[in-house]
């Protein structure tokens, strides 16, 4: 045969020089290599390039969580330490909740400062505090909001908001993979009657409202007022401000409970005990708060339960026991009640009783 007729037989037989043929080896990889003349021969990877790959396989540790999955050695807590912050600690966990609290949430201090309180016991009693926060289950939650003390269902019922609250943002954040408070339940069929039962608030009655009105004092005596006559908490009362009665005949009133808006016919009374409001633009401003002093004791929410227990003293020099502030708002909500306004009504025109009676 001459040599052209050869060559033309042997281009359309032949594989092109740069063509690409995949095969499987005998341990099931693929390899690819260029065909030519009938022969294969392997691409040779660059052994860097083979060093740098097992480097990354072995950081990884690749081949013995694929190994464990496959025998069904991982738990479902094995996984959540390998995917999540599994070296982020419970304190850690918790300086992040803080900066969430600050930017995100929504808290108002008082209720940052309640749950930070039971997040921080959580954290002590399951020994999570230098441990990772991601080893933290559904059992641990359990056992912390069914402890078996004399807490009540109220507080149980804190305990789990602080948690889960806790919990959603390390899961936001990446540090857990589930939130392990999500079915957590107070169990209520554990515990006693006096722990399920709500606490009794009794109102005044006019013996002990005619003692109350011994107290000479420049703050309890027109607190004791505005809580009377506007159903205020201690709290709003102590944080007043001089601004709430600019509006002529009206105090306007937000609370920090629950940032609620009050606006409540002015009472003739209120003005002659709590000083007047000086307005006059040739004067120094006057200062922002009505009563300064119990203003910074109200504005720390680790100082503020302070003002209820000055009162309960106020309350033992006069021979009364049993009694707080808070008793106050109720004896203007069953005020209220007697004069036919049911506990809705008295919600929505006031916005600052809750049930109280």
């Amino acid at each position: 045969m001459d040599p052209v007729r050869r060559r033309m037989i042997s281009s359309d037989t032949a594989p092109p020089v740069n063509a690409t043929v995949e095969s499987r080896s005998r341990n099931g990889t693929n390899t690819k290599s260029n065909a030519f003349e009938g022969h294969q021969q392997q691409r040779e990877v660059h052994p860097q390039v083979h060093a740098q790959t097992d480097r990354l396989a072995k950081e990884a540790k690749l081949e013995e969580t694929e190994f464990a999955a496959k025998a069904n050695l991982l738990t479902a807590e094995a996984v959540q330490r390998l995917s999540a912050g599994g070296k982020v600690t419970g304190n850690s966990a918790l300086d992040r909740w803080r900066e969430m609290a600050d930017k995100a949430l929504g808290l108002t201090p008082a209720t940052r400062h309640s749950y930070e309180g039971h997040i921080k016991r959580f954290l002590l009693t399951t020994n999570l505090v230098d441990r990772p926060i991601s080893a933290a289950s559904f059992e641990h939650v359990d056992k912390f909001v069914n402890a078996q003390d004399e807490a009540s269902v109220s507080t149980r019922n804190m305990r789990k908001a602080s948690l889960d609250n806790f919990f959603k943002v390390c899961t936001a954040e990446g540090l857990v993979v589930r939130n392990p408070a999500t079915l957590s339940k107070v169990k209520l069929h554990a515990l006693t009657f006096e722990q399920k039962e709500p606490k009794v608030r009794m109102p005044f009655s006019d013996l002990e409202l005619d003692q109350l009105s011994k107290l000479k004092s420049p703050f309890w005596t027109p607190a004791c007022h505005l809580s009377l006559e506007y159903g205020l908490r201690i709290s709003a009362i102590a944080k007043l401000e001089r601004a709430s009665f600019e509006k002529p005949g009206r105090i306007i009133v937000w609370t920090d409970k629950h940032d609620r808006r009050i606006e409540l016919p002015l009472h003739p009374e209120t003005m002659r005990l709590i000083g007047g409001v000086d307005d006059s633009p040739f004067e120094r401003p006057p200062p922002r708060w009505v009563f300064p002093e119990q203003a910074a004791v109200a504005s720390d929410p680790s100082d503020r339960a302070k003002l209820s227990v000055y009162f309960s003293r106020q309350l033992k020099k006069l021979g009364m026991y049993g009694k707080s502030f808070h008793s106050l708002r109720h004896t203007f909500a069953t005020r209220r009640a007697k004069l036919g306004d049911t506990i809705d009504e008295i919600d929505v025109e006031f916005a600052s009783i809750e049930k109280a009676v």
